[in-house]
């Protein structure tokens, strides 16, 4: 996954907003962030639900779903360690193969969680206003 902030180019969004890819097609938020103030950032993968089916990515940003890849392309994510397919999580960066230019977040990113949960919307509302994980029944 990568978090960028800049763009413009035809099909990845405006300047200042948040980018997620995760695999497949970037996920782009609607809210320029460049305003000189802090914002809660939450990119959910969601696993897919059969065999021929692609997982989505959710993007919320203060606590507002602002976009979503479901139905759109191919999205994947293989982090095992032992797997020869495993890709890196990354911050504040954006990583195109085959693109030798690299973007990176021109800001500071602070308290990062990284759960083995899809979270709900609830949930992720809860961890911005709470800074910390919803209690589980």
């Amino acid at each position: 996954m990568d978090l960028g902030s800049r763009g413009g180019r035809a099909g990845t969004g405006g300047t200042g907003r948040i980018k997620v890819g995760c695999g497949g097609p970037m996920c782009v938020g609607s809210t320029d962030v460049r305003d000189g103030k802090w914002h809660h950032v939450a990119a959910v993968f969601v696993e897919p639900s059969g065999a021929k089916e692609s997982g989505s990515v959710l993007l919320y940003v203060d606590g507002k779903l602002e976009n979503r890849t479901f139905g759109v392309g191919h999205v994947q994510l293989k982090t095992d360690t032992a797997s020869t397919r495993a890709e890196p999580v990354q911050f504040g960066r954006q990583v195109l193969l085959g693109h030798r230019q690299r973007e990176y977040f021109k800001g500071a990113i602070d308290e990062v969680f990284v759960v083995n949960a899809a979270l709900t919307g609830d949930e992720v509302r809860h961890l911005m206003r709470n800074h910390s994980m919803p209690q589980q029944p």
